[in-house]
């Protein structure tokens, strides 16, 4: 089991183009190869919609040494052979010029 952590953004016509700026998604692969589940990832993460803008960061996960919270998601890869987290964050909003 992987976790990939890539910086993402939603595509224009995504439902949330116009409130997230961005987004670390975590997408715990349940695969046995390391190149395989990261590819498998970034597969997922642009079939809902969004673009990668960084790096993608590759971990495997041991889940006697994981934390509770964090368990469910690998239940979920589990079962389904995949499950995704995204730790979204608000778009800047740009200033508007006052007129006088």
């Amino acid at each position: 089991m992987f976790v990939i952590t890539v910086e993402a953004a939603p595509k224009r016509g995504h439902e949330l183009y116009k409130q997230a700026g961005g987004a670390y998604v975590n997408v715990f692969v349940d695969f046995n190869d390391l190149w395989g589940a990261k590819q498998l990832a970034l597969l997922y993460i642009t079939e809902q919609g969004w673009r990668i803008t960084g790096k993608a960061i590759v971990k495997e996960v041991v889940a006697s040494k994981t934390p509770k919270d964090v368990r469910e998601y690998l239940k979920e890869a589990k079962r389904y052979g995949y499950s995704m987290v995204f730790n979204l964050w608000p778009k800047k909003k740009v200033p508007t010029k006052k007129r006088s």
